[in-house]
């Protein structure tokens, strides 16, 4: 196989690739960004198209696989696709995003597929607070989709936590105190704004520096990830938070490594545009061959830009 490393014209390497694997959800989280890519076509992939895709990303030297939605376990073929994408040489790691819910039949289907690790969309403790977010009464089944994830093996477990202004910022320590003694990583998000959102920003917007500032003042051990140049601070208690802070931020842009696959075939160099997408999946099923794909997947990588430093 190849190892053409693609590095864009930042110096950022292409490392990681983020999947869409389908626009359904059982939830309609209020804050929901739908991967920056709200209009996406009603078409999805199939397993093979997404096999073969990631099979070309691969021959590139991307290693770490991120399956997400809307709510990749509503497709009933997931485990097909989380075995094949193990299988390609140099895959090194496949992980999911879920809401969490449907976990407890299917967490141990997926580590025997070869699923390392979840991040499951944790926005509140509470039950009413959660029905008012995601639209649906479900936090219990949340909640045991996250111990069934533990108890199958998938390490680590991340709760991503959007932070909201005044809707459920007033539950970091109880969120805090809930992965204590748990096997999982608190994962503190700043909100991203749906598209077409006027003033949504500046309603829900909470700023994170305060609360990484609290946390490092308490923490035994901070950790810069690689991925974004992200913190992670562990606690006296046993806890482990991560700090992600994408907006105005030029050193989560400088540190990006990743390209993003929309759930109806294209190419999305960056999370907040939708200016310069490259279809693949048309191509792909006219018969394109592996090499005319790698094409693409080199014109996708020369569109990466680290959006702050183009945009401020």
């Amino acid at each position: 196989m190849a190892s053409d490393l693609l590095v864009d014209g930042y110096n950022r390497p292409l490392k990681n690739l983020r999947i869409s694997v389908t626009q359904r959800c059982n939830l309609n989280c209020f804050f929901c960004h739908r991967e920056g890519d709200p209009n996406s076509e009603d078409r999805e992939m199939a397993a093979d198209e997404i096999i073969t895709l990631v099979r070309v990303a691969a021959s590139f030297g991307a290693a770490k696989i991120k399956i997400t939605g809307g709510e990749p376990l509503l497709r009933g073929d997931v485990a097909d696709i989380i075995g094949g994408l193990c299988s390609i040489n140099g895959i090194e790691e496949v992980s999911m995003t879920t809401c969490g819910m449907l976990l407890p039949k299917v967490a141990g289907a997926l580590r025997e597929a070869g699923l390392k690790r979840v991040n499951i969309n944790f926005p509140t403790l509470k039950r009413e607070r959660y029905k008012k977010i995601t639209g649906e009464d479900l936090l219990d089944e949340v909640i045991h989709g996250v111990e069934s994830a533990i108890s199958a093996g998938l390490r680590p477990v991340k709760l991503n936590m959007v932070l909201l202004s005044r809707v459920n910022d007033d539950e970091v320590q109880d969120m805090i105190d809930f992965t204590s003694g748990r096997d999982v990583i608190l994962q503190i998000i700043e909100l991203i704004p749906p598209a077409n959102a006027s003033g949504f920003y500046d309603k829900y917007h909470r700023d994170l520096d305060d609360i990484a500032g609290a946390l490092r003042s308490k923490a035994t051990k901070v950790v810069s990830r690689r991925m974004h140049a992200r913190k992670v601070y562990f606690l006296k208690n046993g806890s482990a938070v991560e700090i992600v802070k994408p907006m105005h931020n030029t050193e989560f842009c400088l540190n990006c490594t990743r390209l993003r696959i929309t759930s109806d075939g294209r190419l999305k160099p960056c999370l907040m545009r939708d200016d310069n997408y490259v279809d693949v999946l048309t191509p792909l099923r006219s018969g394109a061959s592996e090499e005319e794909l790698r094409e693409l997947f080199k014109e996708a990588n020369q569109l990466r830009e680290p959006y702050w430093l183009v945009s401020s």
